[in-house]
């Protein structure tokens, strides 16, 4: 039952705030807010999770799904999909197979958010987008003080800060967040409690209330010692034991505003607030209460969440006054949509009765949202096959007058037929010319397609990062994508990231720029989670294995009987370095094994494929071009010495448009490498033969690429369009498959899927035509998903 706030109930009725030194209309709310909830006592867990925060999402849902009978097929730690025979969802973290990039990517950019909660009437906080400080400070002087100031792109609290009253505040805070970011927000701060509201497939099913970092005094312990003893109750909680409560230079500055530091001693029954993020991941305090809010709150977080096409799983931040009154009765806005909520807040909350919002994930995807996800665009196909089997093994090739690579080769030559190893004539005229158009963004940031010297690969923020003025494949393709969006009817094109930004109709357009979802971007980046699903699947690949870290002797007894080489990574991205070795056998694999990283817990291990490689460009689920990449060579003439056709080549490479960006692996040129393969520099080859200098087709080893309009071969095409299938992305990808075995007994096995491809692989092979890639993808784009907002 709700407990109406009383303005004359006495200091022992509730803990007091620090609200005595130091007024703050926060804290008065906050105050009035656990008043209600004063009846709820601190919970206490009995630890049986000890995984990394993002993998409880995971285990929360799996467990959820075995306990109704359910089919769950673990990837890895983070990564599953969830079937009951003839429909599937997949799930990385929480992250659902049908969410969007581009949702994804919108709701992480602040403005762009605003702008589509505003563009349907939903209440948003008033604000400015700036670049400097100085700007920073004009916008606050325009809105008022108090104010706060966050990052465009980011979450957890990072680099947020509230409360802010002055400029020399003002100043710490827009530096901190400018670190993180090219453009931050200044917005009012609008006093409230904050409430984080769950809704799954269009219907809330748990609300929290986060109440900032505090504690409360014992008049005897310092502050520092109080915070140790609420971190002490905090470990045992499988979800907030990863969010200890910090001291840091913002929590001093706001005690000292109070007259207090961390070794001060609060008197008994006093609460002090440490700083005024709510955010759980900053130390804050949770309490579930769904059961009380009012119910047009919650309909106000699924009006919310229904601004977002894929959005089947989202958590709604709301700042309001009060949570047992309506909306339209107290200042109340939206402050963000999470589309990666961590959902096991709701199970393991600090205060109130806990919400199962595994089990109400799996029944709102397999009971609500189950017709519309199986008819959706990105739906996953989990049925077999009807290409081969599981990769197999092939003979040793290591005899180094490369008569074995020549037999895995043999059934390319008719294909590539008039399509020489040495430099076409043409190669180095398909260089664009750089671009000069800047035309101005909503925001006000320049327009990029057409200038020189940045590369807008998405940075950790999203921002654009530069490349010192080399025009990098990622910038070689806005170069000439923007030019095809323009001619499809898209004007003042720009990109951001991932995000393309254009105006149609006085209107702003906003897409992505491959119509991926995240659960494709996940297996993408996750060879190891790939290829777990594709044997599952029964989709051929080439052998593989994964083992614990300590099962050192399991994987030396792989490597020893399959025929290599391997290489050797890490099986999860655990850090941002990624280190990757190559291995023929036991005692080769022993020193690389000890030289991984010490959190790396398990270790994938790949042969390495060798010989001919197709890799298939699929857009709008129809294969459009194909590239053949064969190890790196050159074709003689009967003049030239192989060394100045080998010089002859690279030079030609050097000014090709997008091979400049794979260099031939310095192994491959050397001396040693030649006389391995009986080859001598002034040797002459003879007018039309093949001189392979290498044996893997892999890009980080520099290959040749033959380009196609369709594919050559029919499997690497069947093949391409049953992994997608798997993973549900049926916009613009590539699909990567290898050639497993010599000769007659060569089977087309799936090697890799990327869902984002970099187009110039494909617009700028070094033989060949593939036909037009860029106005293909740009019509793709445009006629698949986008937001259209008000300008």
């Amino acid at each position: 039952m709700l407990h109406t706030p009383d303005p004359s109930a006495t200091p022992d009725a509730h803990p007091a705030s620090d609200t005595a030194s130091f007024s703050s209309p926060v804290e008065s709310l906050i105050d009035a807010a656990l008043n209600q909830l004063k009846h709820l006592p601190p919970r206490s867990y009995e630890l049986q999770h000890k995984v990394a925060k993002r993998a409880l999402d995971a285990a929360m849902i799996a467990e959820a799904a075995e306990r109704r009978g359910l089919d769950v097929l673990r990837l890895n730690r983070q990564t599953e999909i969830i079937s009951d025979g003839g429909f599937a969802v997949g799930f990385y973290q929480n992250m659902s197979s049908p969410l969007t990039a581009l949702d994804r990517q919108l709701t992480n950019d602040k403005l762009l958010t605003k702008r589509a909660l505003a563009h349907r009437g939903l209440p948003v906080a008033r604000g400015a987008v700036v670049g400097t400080y100085a700007d920073a400070l004009a916008a606050m002087e325009q809105i008022g003080p108090p104010v706060v100031v966050k990052p465009i792109v980011g979450s957890g609290g990072k680099g947020v800060t509230v409360d802010i009253r002055d400029a020399d505040e003002l100043r710490a805070a827009a530096e901190d967040a400018l670190s993180r970011a090219r453009r931050i927000l200044v917005e009012e701060m609008v006093a409230g409690i904050d409430l984080r509201v769950m809704t799954v497939a269009g219907k809330a099913v748990a609300a929290m209330l986060r109440v900032p970092a505090n504690v409360i005094g014992d008049g005897t312990s310092t502050i520092r010692e109080l915070i140790d003893q609420k971190n002490e109750l905090r470990s045992s909680n499988a979800y907030l034991r990863h969010c200890p409560i910090l001291i840091n230079s913002f929590t001093e500055h706001h005690l000292s505003l109070r007259g207090m530091t961390p070794d001060s001693v609060p008197a008994d029954g006093r609460r002090v607030f440490l700083h005024y993020k709510a955010n759980l991941s900053s130390g804050g305090d949770s309490y579930e209460l769904i059961d009380v809010v009012h119910p047009e709150i919650l309909r106000l977080a699924e009006r919310a969440a229904a601004c977002i096409p894929s959005a089947y799983h989202a958590g709604i931040d709301v700042l309001l006054e009060r949570f047992d009154a309506p909306p339209d009765q107290q200042r109340c806005i939206l402050c963000e949509i999470n589309l990666n909520n961590e959902m096991p807040i709701h199970i393991f909350p600090l205060y109130g009765e806990p919400v199962d919002t595994g089990d109400e994930t799996i029944e709102g995807y397999f009971l609500r949202a189950r017709e519309s996800i199986a008819a959706g665009a990105h739906r996953l196909d989990l049925t077999a096959p009807t290409a081969g089997g599981p990769g197999g093994t092939r003979s040793d090739d290591t005899r180094s007058d490369g008569t074995a690579l020549s037999s895995t080769l043999s059934g390319v030559a008719p294909v590539l037929a008039g399509m020489p190893l040495a430099a076409p004539a043409a190669a180095a005229s398909t260089v664009g010319t750089p671009g000069t158009d800047s035309t101005p963004g909503a925001d006000g940031t320049p327009g990029t397609h057409g200038t020189p010297g940045t590369d807008h690969h998405a940075g950790t923020d999203g921002t654009p990062r530069t490349d010192g003025g080399e025009r990098t494949p990622r910038r070689l393709d806005q170069h000439h994508l923007g030019p095809a969006l323009q001619d499809a009817g898209l004007d003042e094109v720009r990109f951001q990231g991932r995000l393309i930004h254009g105006v149609r109709d006085g209107h702003d357009i906003v897409l992505e720029r491959s119509g991926m979802t995240m659960f494709a971007a996940a297996l993408g980046e996750n060879v190891p989670a790939m290829y777990a699903l594709a044997s599952a699947a029964g989709l051929p690949v080439l052998p593989w294995a994964r083992f614990p870290r300590e099962n050192l002797t399991d994987a030396q007894t792989f490597v020893a009987t399959g025929q290599g080489p391997w290489k050797v990574q890490p099986a999860l991205r655990e850090s941002h370095i990624r280190r990757r070795f190559r291995v023929r056998d036991a005692e080769r694999l022993a020193e690389v094994w000890g030289r991984l990283q010490s959190t790396t817990r398990e270790v994938f291990l790949e042969q390495v494929p060798r010989g001919l490689a197709c890799t298939v460009l699929v857009v709008g689920g129809q294969v459009r071009a194909s590239v053949l990449l064969t190890p790196f060579g050159v074709t003689g003439d009967g003049r030239q010495t192989l060394g100045a056709l080998i010089e002859e080549k690279l030079a030609a490479r050097a000014e090709h448009p997008y091979l400049r960006h794979l260099p031939v692996k310095p192994s491959v040129l050397t001396d040693k490498n030649l006389e391995r393969k009986k080859l001598h520099r002034d040797h002459i080859p003879a007018a039309g033969r093949a001189v392979w200098l290498a044996r893997s087709p892999l890009t980080e080893v520099g290959p040749d690429t033959f380009g196609f309009s369709g594919c050559p071969y029919p499997e690497p095409a069947e093949l391409a369009d049953q992994a997608l299938r798997l993973i549900g992305h049926r916009s613009v990808a590539s699909v990567t498959c290898v050639r497993d075995g010599n000769g007659d007994d060569a089977a087309w096995v799936v090697h890799r899927v990327d869902p984002d491809p970099v187009l110039a692989l494909f617009a700028f092979p070094w033989a060949g035509e593939t036909g037009p890639i860029y106005s293909t993808v740009a019509d793709e784009l445009l006629a698949g998903q986008h937001y259209t907002l008000p300008r």
